[in-house]
């Protein structure tokens, strides 16, 4: 058989396309695996013709229930340090937005203001009362603080857990300068998923969340594996750049609600303008606790010493709101 260029390429895009196949089928059978083999940390609520996943602890303390809010694309696994410790001393909620993790996809495009509606949604089909306190870890900051404008009645105290600021891409050239990093890891991140490469590739390490518990951390990596997930991780990259910050830019927080700000040394020293933002949303409400934290911005979260110090945090705002209420 005479070998032509022609030949060569079309048997290249065959190949190719059995490549990407027979990656598509692994990745298939690999998820229904998972499913199987991997039982529900929590529960699925149905809020309406949709489902969240949400882990609840601490039932048998007494309130006010602590509302823990993931970074961006983050399964719920990312708390399994600090729920328990927060468990010790408050009943503690910890969830998953519309397409992130186990909970359903998003029926409308997300938003701000569909982030807000599905957690008070959740909470009132969970039978849970306010005033709660929120706690927002990174993107979630942002969404603590869009609920809280919204229902400040509901809102006991707040905590930035090295959280995102609404005007951080506008005064931070450092933020804006790797955009374009981050989002192109999100979309290739989708490609790989899709043919299996996510799952042949990735590490807790790569993910950062190498410091979280096991079985916590695997079934974490399970998620983080899916094409689902990365799908969903890129959504909410583009809701923050489309209309969370501007919608989170007009909100304001009830000037009489506790206030703690936690910040990782390690994203200020990487960004100088970090440490002005964290103080500014110290400044947002009433106790204004900010204090510093020796450590990575996942890390504060996926490492045992940390999280330590997060639920500290987070238990200064529960006494602080304890107080307010006698």
């Amino acid at each position: 058989m005479k070998v032509t260029l022609p030949r060569v390429l079309g048997l290249g895009v065959a190949a190719t396309g059995l490549a990407l196949t027979a990656g598509t089928l692994f990745e298939t059978v690999a998820e229904r695996r998972d499913a199987e083999r991997i039982p529900l940390p929590g529960q699925l609520i149905d809020i309406g013709g949709r489902r969240l996943h949400a882990l609840l602890a601490g039932t048998d303390r007494p309130g006010p229930t602590v509302v823990l809010e993931s970074g961006m694309g983050c399964p719920l696994e990312g708390w399994a340090w600090v729920r328990p410790m927060v468990a010790e001393f408050a009943p503690v909620l910890c969830y998953e937005r519309a397409g992130i993790g186990r909970s359903d996809p998003p029926d409308e495009p997300l938003t701000a203001d569909l982030a807000t509606r599905d957690l008070k949604a959740l909470l009132t089909a969970l039978g849970l009362p306010g005033p709660y306190v929120l706690a927002g870890h990174s993107y979630g900051g942002l969404l603590i603080r869009h609920f809280a404008h919204k229902y400040p009645e509901d809102v006991a105290g707040l905590v930035f857990v090295d959280s995102s600021h609404p005007d951080q891409l506008i005064r931070s050239h450092r933020q804006r300068m790797g955009l374009h990093f981050v989002e192109q890891d999100l979309r290739t991140s989708v490609t790989k998923a899709t043919f299996g490469l996510m799952r042949l590739t990735a590490t807790p390490a790569m993910m950062r969340i190498g410091g979280l518990p096991e079985p916590e951390r695997s079934v974490a990596m399970a998620q983080y594996y899916r094409r689902s997930a990365c799908v969903g991780a890129y959504a909410e990259f583009r809701a923050w750049l489309d209309n969370v910050e501007a919608a989170v830019r007009e909100t304001t927080v009830p000037p009489d609600c506790p206030v703690a700000v936690l910040t990782a040394t390690a994203s200020s020293d990487d960004d100088p303008m970090h440490m002005e933002l964290q103080r500014e949303l110290a400044a947002l409400g009433r106790g204004g606790v900010h204090e510093i934290e020796e450590s990575g911005h996942v890390e504060l979260i996926a490492e045992e010493v940390h999280a330590a110090k997060v639920a500290h945090v987070i238990e200064k705002v529960v006494r602080l709101s304890e107080l307010e209420e006698t």
